[in-house]
């Protein structure tokens, strides 16, 4: 009997390490899984991304197109305008578009327009300068603030120093080469693309500083949705190691 009964006990040991296992596989994936479930909307999301040198020429590829398409891709109607990058934002101002990309911490939105609380990337943005001018990161943000940096226009409320506002980086980037302007701060791989192009030689570079970079929104019942599907989205794509990524490089 004894050996009987060891047999019985062993059999019902197995079973409740079955079941048991089985229901913790269940619970990831109600807890885990359905927390991370987008209902996307049904409505038609149509969006204003910035035209960015480097990042965004075309529809046909570059990284903020791959984050645009890798967020569209959970809508049934989903599109976007691509324009130059001041007007990019003033889309989303002034007409029916329903998002915004990208925008980094300070740019010129106000009160009506929110930003989605997951971040899409980290921008790298770096200081160019003439090589035969005598520049440094201290000299253009520093206490004692000796040279005022061109930056792009929406952009200028991101910086705690004085800044010029420009709306064109390429014109800038040329000025910078041959001299006319002393210094800019922009996105490196916009601007260090359009330095490759244009064959810029006399314009030089340092790292500057990180910026995280997001969607914006209309702060209205379709805008605050979207926010919410948006970060959600960005976030469940992250966890699955799917959502768009480069390295960033601060050692020029």
């Amino acid at each position: 009997m004894k050996a009987k009964d060891n047999k019985v006990l062993l059999f019902y040991r197995i079973k409740f390490k079955i079941f048991f296992s089985f229901l913790l596989m269940s619970l990831h994936f109600v807890v885990g899984g359905d927390s991370l479930n987008v209902q996307a909307s049904e409505e038609k999301v149509f969006g204003s991304v910035a035209r960015i040198p480097g990042f965004s020429e075309s529809k046909n590829g570059g990284f903020i197109i791959d984050i645009i398409n890798a967020v569209g891709k959970s809508y049934p109607q989903f599109d976007y305008e691509l324009v130059p990058f001041f007007r990019s934002l003033q889309r989303l101002k002034d007409s029916d578009v329903d998002f915004q990309y990208p925008v980094i911490a300070g740019d010129i939105l106000g009160s009506g327009f929110i930003e989605s609380s997951e971040f899409t990337s980290e921008i790298e943005f770096s200081l160019y300068y003439n090589e035969n001018s005598i520049v440094t990161i201290d000299s253009v943000s520093g206490k004692e603030q000796q040279v005022v940096p061109t930056v792009e226009k929406i952009h200028e409320n991101s910086f705690s120093f004085q800044v010029k506002p420009s709306t064109c980086t390429e014109c800038i980037m040329k000025k910078i080469n041959n001299g006319r302007e002393v210094a800019g701060i922009y996105a490196s791989l916009s601007a260090d693309a359009i330095i490759k192009s244009a064959k810029l030689t006399h314009v030089k570079s340092v790292p500057f500083s990180i910026f995280r970079s997001r969607f914006a929104f209309k702060d209205n019942e379709k805008g605050r949705k979207l926010e919410k599907e948006f970060s959600k989205i960005i976030r469940k794509l992250k966890d699955e190691g799917e959502f768009p990524s480069f390295d960033l490089k601060m050692d020029k």
